[in-house]
Formats: C-alpha cells, sequence, structure tokens
C-alpha cells in the first residue's frame, strides 16, 4: 500500500494545531476529491473519518475500506457496531447507507480538520449524539472558518433529507471554486492505488455488497 510520511491526518492534525488556514482548506478538497473518486467507482465508502485518511507530502489520502460496498445504496443488518459519530441521520434511523451518507460523513471530516483532528460532538457520548442527531442538533464550527463554507457543510452536507445534500461531485465543485485551488497533483491515482491494495489483500469486497467485514467501534 501507499506510504503517507505523515501518518493518520487525525494524528497528524492533533501535532500541528497551527497550520496555516489554506493547509486545512487543501486538506478538505483533496479529501472531497478523493471521495469524489471514489464515488465515481461506485463505491459507498461507509467510514469516512479523519482517522480513515492519510497525509504525506501536502496530500489527503482516503484509507480503511474494509466496510465500503458497492453502491449506489446499502442496507445494514442493526445488530452490526459502526462509527457512530460520524453516520448520517439516516443511517442512525434506518441503518441506510448511500452516495449521500458519505457525504454527511465528509461534512465531519471537513468539521474534523477545522478543529484540528478532536473526535467530533465533544462532550456528549454516543448515546447521546444518537439522539441529538436524530432531534436536528448539528454542530458549530470553529470562528475563524469561513461562513460561506460553514454554512455550505450545514445546508448541504449535514441536511436531514439525503436529495436536499450536494453530490461529491457539487462539494468539490463549491469548495475548488471558493477556494481558488485547482488540482495539480492526479489526487484520483492515490486513491485508486489504495482501492486496489485494499482489494488484493482482501479488505473491500470487489463485488457483492453482502460481503462480511463490520468493524465495531465507537
Amino acid at each position: 500500500m501507499e506510504l503517507a510520511s505523515n501518518g493518520s491526518l487525525d494524528g497528524y492534525l492533533k501535532k500541528n494545531p497551527d497550520l496555516r488556514p489554506e493547509v486545512y482548506n487543501e486538506m478538505i478538497l483533496q479529501a472531497a476529491w478523493g471521495l469524489e473518486y471514489c464515488h465515481e467507482k461506485n463505491i459507498i465508502h461507509r467510514d469516512m473519518a479523519a482517522r480513515n485518511c492519510l497525509y504525506g507530502d501536502r496530500q489527503v489520502k482516503i484509507s480503511d475500506f474494509g466496510l465500503s460496498r458497492p453502491g449506489p445504496s446499502y442496507r445494514m443488518d442493526s445488530s452490526r457496531k459502526v462509527p457512530l459519530r460520524w453516520l448520517a441521520v439516516e443511517t442512525l434511523l434506518q441503518y441506510e447507507y448511500s452516495f449521500k451518507s458519505d457525504v454527511w460523513s465528509f461534512g465531519i471530516v471537513a468539521w474534523e480538520i477545522y478543529m484540528k483532528g478532536i473526535e467530533p460532538y465533544p462532550g456528549m457520548t454516543v448515546a447521546e449524539v444518537n439522539d441529538q442527531v436524530k432531534r436536528g442538533y448539528r454542530m458549530e464550527f470553529p470562528p475563524n472558518t469561513n461562513p460561506e463554507v460553514a454554512k455550505m457543510i450545514m445546508a448541504k452536507c449535514w441536511a436531514e433529507d439525503p436529495v436536499s445534500r450536494y453530490t461529491m461531485t457539487e462539494a468539490v465543485g463549491f469548495l475548488r471554486d471558493f477556494f481558488g485551488i485547482k488540482r495539480h497533483v492526479p489526487a484520483p491515482n492515490k486513491t485508486r492505488a489504495i482501492l486496489q491494495s485494499s482489494r488484493r489483500k482482501g479488505r473491500m469486497p470487489a463485488k457483492t455488497p453482502k460481503s462480511p467485514g463490520f468493524k465495531a467501534k465507537k
């Protein structure tokens, strides 16, 4: 598997809390590019989180495809345990995953990046997160976040109705134009290498959505 010199993204953020604002913006857009590529290949990641992204040479690379399934939708066995803090409201309510639930999780990743790697919903138990998200609670972004970016994530990534959320291509378009960042490095190729490596090592199913491999996480 491709190496990343700085390890996990959340670990790098915690160790380097004083990065320039443009670096955080780059990270968010690179994560968006990687998830957009997964969706183009009909893959629902299902475990999008900063801990499952790698960072090196100023590039975010999506990893850990153990929960990934072919799209466009997937219904989870309700007895399975998954990382609840990153789940969309429809997943909490109906155990449904889709490309749009990945978009929700991407919004959580963006929050993690701007919050320098801390765990989502700080101060709340898993049970409290489950209850409050269903009731409409959404996390606030730090004051130094550009209000237009925060507004986009709140309205277009964390919308209760999946139909009202952006696709990853729409999210990429907004962030690319807003930040004025061009894709200098073919980030999807890096994601492709990780996807291929994960399949070779049996970490994600190549075809069937019924393959085992759930992970129990908080």
